[in-house]
């Protein structure tokens, strides 16, 4: 559904009878990452996947002593 602000209340048109209080947030487009950091992701998880169905495939488990939550 698409929603429209009006103040501080949020209605769609697709629902019709729904209005709610809701704040905009930027959404996906103005969090995403930049290129470097992307990049540095996708290099990290392409290892990762490289190791499954593999010997060599670690669990979560195997990490969270090692890693924040």
């Amino acid at each position: 559904a698409c929603w429209d602000f009006e103040g501080v209340y949020a209605q769609s048109r697709h629902i019709p009878g729904v209005r709610f209080a809701g704040l905009i947030h930027p959404g996906l487009i103005g969090t995403a990452p930049s290129q470097e950091l992307l990049d540095m992701w996708n290099s990290r998880e392409s290892a990762l996947q490289s190791t499954v169905d593999t010997p060599k495939m670690t669990t979560t488990c195997a990490h969270m002593h090692t890693r924040p939550l």
